[in-house]
């Protein structure tokens, strides 16, 4: 339910309320559970919306078991090292294949591009122009 929440709570910019429903949700989970990552996943987008790479980089870093080519992770993990002028071929890469593999329409994919404020310049340098 606090998930739900949280996710309403960001389609509204309403980041405050939203991080502290993230918060309280990590601490009623255990590190390594699914509530748990999709709380830290949250909370790196939350960081990476008010610009804060160093808070975006530190959530993706708590996931006990990341899976690299789950799209989530891989766009936040590609575009916080893009907007830290460290992007690498393999970050691309595995955005790519992580692309390539969901469930996300396009359009929700565009959509969070843009809750994200991602520039065409990046698009371009993330692969995501298409």
């Amino acid at each position: 339910m606090r998930a739900l929440i949280a996710d309403a709570l960001l389609a509204l910019n309403r980041l405050q309320e939203a991080e502290s429903e993230l918060e309280d949700m990590l601490a009623l989970t255990r590190p390594n559970s699914s509530a748990s990552l999709r709380a830290r996943i949250s909370l790196s987008e939350l960081a990476l919306r008010r610009g804060d790479l160093v808070g975006a980089t530190a959530q993706l870093d708590e996931i006990v078991d990341p899976d690299p080519e789950k799209l989530t992770y891989a766009l936040l993990r590609a575009l916080i090292d893009l907007r830290r002028r460290k992007l690498s071929p393999t970050r691309v890469e595995a955005l790519g294949r992580a692309r390539a593999k969901t469930k996300l329409t396009d359009q929700q994919i565009e959509l969070w591009l843009g809750d994200l404020s991602v520039t065409p310049r990046e698009r371009r340098a993330l692969g995501l122009d298409e």
